[in-house]
C-alpha cells in the first residue's frame, strides 16, 4: 500500500500542480470514507464471518488512509515510522514507544531470514495484548 499511495499523491501533484497538501488529504479521505461504507456492505453479506470480514476490511481501509494521507503531506507512505504510526492511531498501542518495541520484537529476526519461536510468541503478545485488552 506504501508505493500506491505515493504513486497516488505524484499523480495528483503532476495532474494539480497548484493542490495543497490539505486538498489532497481531504481527497484521500473522501475516497477512504466511501470505499469503508462498501466495506461494510459487503461485510454484511458474510454471515457467520461479518465480524472478521469487518474488521479486516476496517483495518485495511484505516491503513490506506494513513499512508495516502502522509504522502499527500510529503511524507514517505513506505518507511518503517508509519507502521509505528499506524499502530498508535489504531490505538493499538498507547504510544510511540511501545509501538515501536512491538515492530522491533516482531522484526528481530536471524542473519538467516528466520524468527525464532520465542521471539515470534513475544512479538505477537506484545501485538496482541492491547487488542485483547480492547
Amino acid at each position: 500500500p506504501g508505493p500506491a499511495a505515493a504513486a497516488w499523491a505524484e499523480r495528483l501533484r503532476a495532474e494539480y500542480p497548484t493542490a495543497t497538501p490539505d486538498g489532497l488529504a481531504r481527497l484521500a479521505t473522501r475516497r477512504f470514507v466511501r470505499l469503508a461504507g462498501a466495506g461494510g456492505a459487503v461485510s454484511a453479506a458474510a454471515g457467520l464471518l461479518a465480524p472478521l470480514a469487518e474488521l479486516a476490511a476496517v483495518a485495511w481501509t484505516q491503513t490506506d488512509l494513513v499512508l495516502h494521507v502522509a504522502a499527500a503531506y510529503g511524507h514517505d507512505p513506505a518507511h518503517p515510522d508509519r507502521a509505528v504510526e499506524l499502530l498508535v492511531l489504531t490505538q493499538v498501542h498507547p504510544d510511540e514507544t511501545f509501538a515501536r518495541a512491538a515492530l522491533d520484537a516482531a522484526l528481530g529476526a536471524r542473519p538467516d531470514g528466520r524468527v525464532p519461536a520465542r521471539r515470534a510468541a513475544e512479538a505477537a503478545w506484545r501485538l496482541a495484548t492491547p487488542l485483547v485488552a480492547q
